[in-house]
């Protein structure tokens, strides 16, 4: 534990801002400065300052967890998250357990706040101390163009910042079912990001579709971080990518629960299906029943188009937490209650996440309790954000 007097954990502040994107820049050199690339977890907006947890030596800022409030669609219902962003600390504070003290702190909030769920994109060794686990599954699909076939031709256009096409973009983005529910601040920032360019497919000034793509490796890939509208105006700017652009692969990845786009890029992708696989990032479940709440809908979809039939029912601990929830399941109807089964399942939180979010049924990775088979219908749940909303 630091014990230094100089030390201090507060939220970013006005004149804190010059020493904060500093420190950003000094972890994370490159060709644009960090709140041109990533503007969405780093643009100064007072609104915002207690998304930003710093640590400071005297008034230089050594330190600094990003907590980012992300509504997510799941289902009909809005899971909400907190997650984590730009941990960092300065080359000149590294060593001192900085980035412990802070994390222990970000924890705090995420209970304070009354999130349900945390995500990060980061390194499980590094996180797990703090309760994180590998979790969540997206289907990834790599197409090339001899698999893409020749299509119609439409008006393209790189976006740039015009009103009349974002307003477009926030209206395609908001028909899905899934992804983060944004507002217009926040998706003129998603789509302004620097290397990150987006595509319209147009009719006069209507956009069809759109894909957004960032590069990845080299110049001759990149990645679909985001994309919307109709399937068929999709194709015409895919093929621009392959054949204007001059990619030579691209990569999407997709929720792996089904949806058209994972059918669409399942089409044209290398091999005959994706298989699922761990997104490049962390769970820890902050909220353990309302978690489970969120994703009824879901439980319920699985649990319908299943062999389920009879009553069971197994209680849910989180060791440590003190929390605890109850699956219900009656004929093909799930639901969430307080009221004590007589299976029990004490996890602890990377269990747990194990649990909910595998990779495939529980019981490939853990023993279920005589009666709590079940769970392999209703498990893993899955949730999904675009590449390009991440933080």
């Amino acid at each position: 534990m630091v014990k230094d007097k100089k030390i201090e954990i507060c939220f970013l502040t006005k004149k804190d801002v010059k020493g904060f994107l500093a420190l950003l820049n000094n972890v994370w050199p490159t060709q644009y400065p960090f709140q041109k690339q990533w503007p969405h977890t780093s643009m100064p907006d007072p609104k915002k300052f207690k998304q930003h947890l710093l640590l400071k030596e005297g008034s230089f800022v050594a330190a600094h967890v990003g907590i980012y409030p992300q509504d997510l669609k799941v289902n009909g219902s809005i899971l909400k998250f907190g997650n984590i962003g730009g941990v960092a600390t300065h080359e000149k504070a590294r060593g001192k357990g900085y980035m412990s003290v802070l994390l222990k702190r970000a924890v705090e909030l995420l209970h304070e706040r009354r999130y349900e769920i945390s995500w990060l994109g980061g390194d499980r060794k590094r996180y797990g101390y703090f309760g994180w686990e590998c979790g969540g599954r997206v289907s990834k699909f790599i197409t090339a163009p001899r698999y893409f076939p020749e299509c119609k031709h439409r008006a393209i256009k790189k976006y740039s910042g015009e009103s009349r096409y974002l307003k477009q973009l926030i209206k395609l983005h908001s028909a899905e079912e899934f992804g983060q529910k944004r507002r217009l601040a926040l998706d003129k920032l998603l789509y302004g990001r620097r290397k990150r360019d987006t595509w319209l497919a147009l009719e006069k000034d209507k956009v069809l579709a759109y894909l957004t793509l960032g590069t990845k490796q080299s110049d001759e890939q990149a990645r679909v971080l985001e994309c919307g509208g109709s399937l068929e105006e999709l194709k015409p700017l895919i093929r621009h990518a392959f054949d204007k652009l001059g990619f030579k692969r691209l990569e999407a990845v997709t929720p792996s629960f089904p949806n058209r786009y994972k059918d669409f890029f399942n089409g044209f992708s290398w091999g005959d299906k994706s298989d699922d696989f761990y997104g490049d990032g962390c769970v820890k479940i902050i909220n353990l029943s309302q978690t489970l709440k969120r994703f009824l809908k879901q439980m319920n979809m699985k649990a319908k188009s299943s062999v389920l039939c009879g009553r069971h029912s197994v209680t849910l601990v989180m060791e440590g937490t003190g929390q605890s929830a109850t699956i219900e399941a009656a004929g093909k109807r799930v639901r969430v209650t307080a009221k004590p089964a007589k299976i029990k399942m004490v996890l602890n939180e990377h269990e747990m996440v194990k649990l909910l979010f595998p990779l495939s049924k529980p019981s490939e990775w853990m023993k279920l309790p005589v009666g709590a088979e079940f769970l392999d219908i209703l498990f893993p749940l899955d949730f999904f954000f675009w590449p390009l909303e991440t933080v």
